[in-house]
């Protein structure tokens, strides 16, 4: 096994390693380099995947939220999505203007560097924060229950 996949092996190691110190339940697939996990929220549930590309050096941690906007809310989640990625200090909402579909978006590198159990204490606690956060607001923008004005003004 070259450098590349000793490398990658070990940074998915500390992922679970973190996960576990975290006690949180996942499930893992070493194979791909993945892990899934759940985390309850205040509203909507938050599955997140979390892996390993040992070709680019990274660690990304994806959430795609359990609804997709409607054909005719696709320019306000655009908006809102935006916006929200305006406001976010680390990670992005990304919006997939063909299907509606929205996911949430962390990466981090590993190169020349060391991942520990405190980054992914802070990966983990952040991503599901902000999906926490702006999932339902999004629900509701889709659902004609919020605008995009009063998601902005609210924001702000």
């Amino acid at each position: 096994m070259d450098e590349k996949n000793v490398n990658a092996r070990e940074v998915f190691q500390v992922l679970c390693d973190g996960l576990d110190q975290m006690g949180w339940n996942y499930d893992a697939e070493p194979e791909k380099l993945k892990i899934l996990f759940h985390v309850k929220g205040e509203d909507l549930p938050m599955t997140f995947v979390m892996a390993v590309d040992a070709d680019r050096k990274l660690v990304s941690l994806i959430s795609i939220l359990p609804f997709r906007f409607k054909e005719e809310k696709i320019l306000d989640g655009a908006i809102a999505t935006c916006y929200a990625n305006y406001k976010a200090f680390d990670g992005s909402f990304d919006l997939n203007i063909r299907d509606g579909s929205v996911a949430f978006r962390m990466t981090t590198s590993y190169r020349d560097s060391i991942i520990g159990p405190k980054m992914v204490e802070y990966l983990v606690g952040w991503a599901s924060l902000a999906v926490d956060d702006y999932n339902d607001k999004f629900f509701m923008i889709n659902q004609g229950l919020l605008s995009v004005e009063d998601f902005i003004t609210g924001l702000q």
